[in-house]
């Protein structure tokens, strides 16, 4: 199954994992300035959709980005978002 902290941080965002919960991706700065990518278990729960990654046609035909870090309740929020996430396009 899908284990959102096992996946790569190149296909973490808009994933689900096999329970249903949205993998999340999160940046951290380190002490020497470099960035470090590392995907989590998010709290948002995915309505009928478990174990999903979404493919790149999804990812260009709704207009999101790969390595988006991560999903705030203010972006769930904007209708244009939640279309976006939402549409027939992006099921794979």
């Amino acid at each position: 199954g899908i284990v959102c902290e096992k996946l790569p941080a190149e296909i973490c965002a808009f994933s689900v994992s096999t329970s249903g919960a949205r993998c999340v991706l999160q940046k951290w700065t380190l002490k020497d300035g470099n960035a470090k990518y590392e995907c989590e278990t998010s709290e948002i729960m995915a309505e009928a959709l478990n174990g999903l990654i979404e493919t790149e046609e999804c990812m260009k035909a709704c207009g999101v980005e790969r390595m988006t870090v991560g999903m705030s309740a203010e972006h769930l929020s904007e209708g244009v978002f939640t279309e976006k996430l939402c549409c027939p396009n992006c099921y794979t």
